[in-house]
């Protein structure tokens, strides 16, 4: 709509201007249009102290006029990236006005051709692909150390220089001299006072000095000659010409018997390993923590223990003497040895696995995966079957011959083979009663005669005959009522892809509230979206104001869908539906497209067009923003 401008007339008063009520007519369109539009060219949007976009991802430009600047007169937060519109034309500060401190969190800042990190702490220098390490200006810098790694050259003040290798202190320069924490090569000769080391010595020429003192080896191609040698370490050699060495200071190693002489006592707290035999004068005992693979002996071998581990094939001599604790509370077994006395009332035979009882048996619960013998007969009878005979107080058959029953001109004519199928049943009296047209006291010929034609057990047929948990009908179904079990809301009638045809019925209610129809669409549409007849395919989302196209909302849930086979949207076209309105709007709005795509909005009175209403709103909106509410659809 265009700017409505109030006829003044061309004096006071000449009667040539707008009415009263015309004038302020206009003014009220003037302000629906600048509400409606939103702040300066419909493009931005004023809420309390926020600035935004209306357009989706659109920019905005704070541009001044001329030499003008923009100015922030207190501190300005940034949620996104800071990046200047073009590559090396900008400057951060400049050299009279410059930034106080710099705060980052990352390791990395690229300066010219020169990336700067931070390495654990350390700054590591590289070229500009970060990872190429960058020369450094000798002069430059000044430090005292030299680090790579885990090694570095530290130089102290006025003190000493300490060389460390992979993390170890391994030589420190000092005002008395050089002290070497691990080995010492050298090629040639090797002169000094006192020569210390940690380590070891390696040289090939001659070691002078006062006093030679390591703490680990020396390796000598010639002779080492002094008065006392003492180190913390080892001595390595074949040993050849070393005398007067006492066994009892030998802790560890390999000693040939030729080096051994006199009595000793050797412990041994591990393992001792021998490729020969140990043989030892008359011992009283042998103790073995582990095990002996052969032990021979000329005189008795006793165990405490009171039995040998093993299959005893080179046993031999053996007597086996029969120990009975006595009368009848005594066990006895024949396990291949001679039984010399005592009560057999309870034997077990290992041979045959059997166990004979000669008394009576005691027990709670008897338990055989075999046969049952009582009185020499063998019990052939099932567990099933034998509780048949819980409850039976007197002689069974005796209570059978009570039960016969006087049949009159009883004929028959099931076969035997018929009745047979009978066998097995473990029913009362009173259930067989119920072939008696299921209620009778009696069976009567007739009834023996429906057991003609029966080729299997009568309980297996019925089992047959239960329904499976979903039966499937191929004849109509008559019934006066269906009553649905289970979840609410669950279960369906028919399929998506196979329907029932016509249905009849006097009433019918749904759980959603609108009456949909499928339209084809140009994309995929979000429910509440208004959509407008238009765009490539039959229905897209509206974007002008009091259009006249207007088709609908994109349905939620809707109660009946008309088209459901079909692709695209299902939209709203009469009823109660989720839908996008721009406020501020009250109950009872008429509603009408907006510039905001697929958005509804109140209906100005001077830009109604005859089909260009929506629906009305059931909720009210306090604020101008764009919020999803009830409206009822509809051409109202």
């Amino acid at each position: 709509m265009a700017k409505q401008t109030i006829n003044i007339g061309a004096s006071v008063n000449d009667g040539t201007g707008d009415p009263l009520r015309t004038a302020f007519d206009k003014v009220n369109d003037n302000f629906d249009e600048v509400y409606l539009a939103g702040f300066v060219g419909q493009n931005l949007a004023i809420d309390g102290n926020t600035i935004e976009s209306t357009n989706i991802n659109g920019n905005i430009i704070l541009d001044p006029n001329g030499t003008g600047e923009v100015q922030i007169s207190s501190n300005l937060t940034i949620t996104g990236n800071l990046i200047p519109s073009a590559n090396l034309t900008y400057d951060l500060g400049n050299s009279t006005n410059r930034w106080n401190d710099l705060y980052l969190s990352g390791n990395t800042i690229a300066l010219g051709s020169i990336t700067l990190k931070d390495d654990g702490g350390a700054l590591a220098i590289f070229e500009a692909d970060g990872t190429t390490p960058a020369s450094v200006v000798v002069g430059s810098i000044a430090d005292d150390s030299i680090v790579n790694g885990t090694s570095n050259v530290a130089v102290a003040s006025s003190a000493n220089v300490t060389v460390a290798v992979n993390g170890s202190t391994e030589a420190t320069f000092h005002s008395g001299g050089l002290i070497i924490n691990d080995a010492m090569v050298a090629t040639g000769n090797v002169t000094g006072g006192n020569i210390i080391t940690g380590g070891l010595a390696s040289v090939t020429g001659n070691v002078t000095g006062g006093n030679l003192i390591t703490a680990g080896l020396i390796n000598a191609t010639g002779n080492v000659t002094g008065g006392n040698i003492t180190t913390a370490g080892v001595f390595a050699g074949d040993g050849s010409t070393l005398t007067n060495i006492n066994g009892s200071n030998i802790a560890s190693g390999t000693i040939p018997s030729a080096r051994l002489s006199g009595t000793y006592t050797i412990t041994v707290s591990g393992s001792a390993t021998t490729a020969g035999t140990v043989t030892t004068a008359a011992q009283p005992n042998i103790t073995s923590v582990g095990t002996l693979t052969s032990v021979v002996a000329s005189g008795n071998v006793e165990t405490t223990g009171g039995y040998f581990i093993g299959d005893g094939s080179l046993l031999a001599n053996i007597t086996a003497v029969a120990s009975p604790a006595g009368n009848a509370a005594e066990v006895q077994f024949n396990q291949g040895g001679v039984a010399t006395s005592g009560h057999q009332g309870f034997t077990y035979t290992q041979g045959n696995s059997s166990v004979v009882v000669t008394g009576n048996l005691t027990s709670g619960n008897l338990i055989t995966a075999g046969s049952l013998s009582l009185g020499g007969t063998i019990v052939t009878a099932t567990g099933t079957e034998l509780n048949y005979v819980d409850g039976v107080t007197s002689a069974i058959q005796t209570q059978l011959n009570a039960k016969v029953e006087t049949l009159s001109d009883l004929s028959i004519t099931s076969t035997a083979a018929e009745i047979n199928k009978l066998d097995g049943y473990t029913g009362s009296v009173t259930e067989l009663n119920y072939l008696d047209t299921l209620h009778a006291t009696g069976v009567t010929d007739t009834e023996f005669d429906y057991l003609d034609g029966v080729t299997s057990n009568i309980q297996t047929q019925l089992n047959a005959k239960a329904p499976t948990a979903s039966p499937t009908f191929t004849t109509q179904i008559t019934t006066p009522v269906i009553v649905k079990s289970g979840t609410n809301g669950v279960g369906d009638i028919g399929q998506s892809a196979n329907r029932f045809g016509t249905i009849y019925g006097l009433a019918t209610s749904a759980q959603y509230a609108d009456l949909a129809e499928i339209y084809s669409s140009d994309q995929a549409y979000e429910p509440g979206t208004v959509v407008v007849l238009g765009g490539e395919s039959e229905v897209t989302h509206s974007t002008m104001s009091h259009d006249t196209a207007v088709a609908g909302v994109v349905s939620t849930q809707p109660a009946y869908l008309m088209n459901s086979d079909a692709d695209g949207v299902a939209v709203a076209l009469q009823g109660r539906v989720p839908c996008k309105v721009l406020g501020p709007i009250r109950k009872g709005d008429l509603l009408v497209t907006s510039q905001h795509d697929g958005v509804a909005q109140r209906m100005n009175d001077g830009l109604y067009k005859p089909g260009c209403v929506l629906g009305k709103a059931i909720e009210s909106i306090q604020d101008p923003e764009i919020k999803v509410i009830e409206i009822q659809v509809g051409r109202i």
